[in-house]
């Protein structure tokens, strides 16, 4: 038995007949610790009695989850749907209150097995949220999954793109594709924002974008520069569709699954290798950087609600780090180069 604090209140942790239950102690440790003697005088009374596991089956409240929370609340129902296509039927059958820990275990061990440890830490995010909707409704009284280790996700490195790979991957880029390319290359931004464009989100007048619908709900404007403005006319011209960028073929926009088997095209034409779609991203801010622009300027490009985000985006280039140690030589001469001359002299 113990007690814990979670947020502004405390817990009470208790184990009996092999069974942990977690419930609220109070606001303060003191009400805590008096809730916690309390039961223990249950116990030892005889009087306690164990809360009812919940008799709610997984798979019921996990389509209540999605249909009345999800759907409703969040931006990224979508992705849960792809997520409930593997925990339901793992999990198909099982009472709320009878999947523990070892159960969850189970689970992720068996979908490391076919996706990547992101792709797993992911499901068990909404399975953990899943519980915490759960107990909020009083079928159960505690998580499972918080006592679940995510699977350790190794940082990849950000490919920065030297101005000639740039180049390389400019002329191997198809002409439908190539507008989109540099739209991506010019603007920082995501992919699925670029294939959202619409005209009505340029404003010609200011020349600036309007990028609505982030992944981070935060719209913003971007500034159009020369080269993406070239590129806008032309798309411009004979365009009868809403969006900017569409197929010649079907007449309608790209989508993200067209874009990304056109890459993989575009990568091996070019000899670029080892570059995501997304990299284009990262190098529009490692670029920003190298030539001086200051991390707020970028971080509200990028459309980041802090600058710790743009942090990972932003990368110092070898040149500048070479004129930055370079900056030392003088600095070091002017207070101690006499005394070194002598040294070195003998």
């Amino acid at each position: 038995m113990g007690i814990y604090k979670q947020g502004d209140h405390y817990n009470i942790d208790i184990r009996i007949d092999g069974r942990r239950i977690r419930e609220r102690g109070g606001r303060t440790k003191r009400e805590a610790e008096d809730a916690l003697a309390t039961v223990r005088a249950d116990i030892l009374r005889g009087e306690f009695r164990l809360p009812k596991r919940a008799k709610v089956k997984f798979e019921n409240f996990a389509k209540k989850y999605y249909e009345e929370y999800s759907k409703v609340r969040k931006r990224s129902w979508m992705s849960d749907r792809v997520c409930l296509k593997t925990l339901v039927p793992f999990f198909s059958g099982m009472p709320l209150g009878k999947i523990t820990p070892f159960t969850v275990e189970q689970y992720q061990l068996r979908r490391a097995k076919d996706v990547a440890p992101a792709t797993v830490n992911k499901d068990l995010g909404l399975l953990k949220h899943i519980f915490t909707r759960a107990i909020q409704q009083k079928l159960v009284t505690s998580n499972p999954v918080k006592e679940v280790k995510p699977l350790y996700v190794p940082i990849k490195p950000v490919r920065v793109l030297s101005p000639e790979e740039i180049s390389r991957l400019t002329e191997a880029c198809p002409p439908a594709i190539l507008p989109v390319f540099l739209c991506a290359l010019h603007t920082g931004a995501r992919l699925q924002e670029v294939l959202n464009l619409r005209w009505a989100d340029i404003n010609s007048g200011e020349r600036n974008i309007h990028i609505l619908k982030t992944k981070t709900d935060r719209d913003r404007r971007v500034p159009i520069n020369d080269r993406l403005w070239e590129v806008l006319l032309k798309q411009k011209e004979g365009s009868n569709s809403e969006f900017v960028f569409t197929s010649e073929k079907t007449g309608t926009k790209f989508t993200g699954s067209a874009i990304e088997k056109a890459w993989a095209k575009i990568l091996k034409k070019s000899g670029v290798a080892h570059t995501r779609w997304h990299d284009l991203r990262h190098n529009f801010a490692s670029h920003l950087v190298a030539a001086g622009v200051d991390l707020v300027t970028v971080k509200d490009l990028l459309g980041h609600s802090s600058i710790a985000m743009t942090m990972r985006y932003a990368h110092s280039s070898p040149i500048n780090q070479r004129h930055a140690v370079a900056l030392l030589n003088n600095r070091f001469e002017v207070q101690g180069g006499q005394k070194m001359d002598k040294a070195f002299a003998g």
